[in-house]
């Protein structure tokens, strides 16, 4: 459960896209790190990681695109995932906003 908090923080703080370059630069080396993180998709300098948080709170799927010439958050996206038997691991999307 830490690591998914630590994580979620981090996430929060790179979507605010208010931290100074360094900082943005060693959070983003954090989540690479991470075994919560997985990248899903790059297109030219726009890398697109995704987490699944499960201990925290519901179950939920989060998306984040960081533009790597930059540091600078691109997109979010926070799914709730349904839970097995209830229809599928499928959720909905609740959330999605540019900063």
């Amino acid at each position: 459960m830490v690591e998914e908090l630590v994580v979620s923080n981090i996430i929060d703080e790179l979507t605010g896209n208010f931290a100074p370059a360094t900082v943005r630069a060693t959070f983003i080396e954090a989540l690479a790190l991470s075994d919560r993180s997985e990248v899903v998709s790059t297109q030219g300098d726009i890398v697109t990681y995704q987490f699944r948080f499960t201990e925290m709170s519901v179950p939920r799927t989060v998306t984040l695109s960081i533009d790597t010439s930059t540091g600078w958050a691109t997109e979010y996206t926070s799914r709730t995932d349904r839970a097995e038997g209830a229809g599928g691991r499928h959720g909905a999307v609740i959330r999605s906003r540019r900063p």
